[in-house]
């Protein structure tokens, strides 16, 4: 089976998916409508298919992000996947997320603390699956 920065191609592409479901449950099932009000977005809003396809795509970034650092350090254990993930999301997601916090009188804190836990739980969930998928 092909290889992903030293991690089984199919556990790769599993945690990709696993932090897809994991938003799409977050803002879609169970917070969906109070995303939609705190982030002021008309109920019958409905994004173009464009938009949709690259939210699919945008989780495998950082999947293959971690799965680099973590074979670059040859973590091999479940937490210390978890724990790259967090770090990863806190040190680079977080952060360019404050941004928008700092600058954009839109994007309020309430919106700033769900999108950062999504991050957080996000790269820890991809970390979390490819732990099962690294070369021994």
């Amino acid at each position: 089976m092909p290889r992903i920065f030293g991690h089984n191609l199919l556990i790769f592409v599993l945690a990709g998916l696993a932090f897809y479901i994991f938003g799409f449950l977050m803002y879609g099932v169970i917070f969906g409508e109070y995303w939609m009000r705190i982030s002021n977005v008309p109920a019958d809003f409905s994004p173009p298919a464009w938009k949709m396809v690259l939210g699919l795509i945008i989780p495998f970034l950082p999947a293959a992000g971690i799965a680099m650092l973590a074979n670059k350090l040859g973590k091999s254990d479940l937490m210390g996947y978890v724990k790259l993930g967090a770090l990863l999301a806190i040190a680079f997601s977080v952060t360019a997320m404050a941004y928008d916090y700092a600058y954009s009188p839109a994007y309020n804190l309430r919106m700033f603390v769900m999108d950062s836990l999504h991050m957080i739980a996000g790269f820890a969930i991809a970390g979390a699956v490819l732990s099962f998928g690294r070369a021994k």
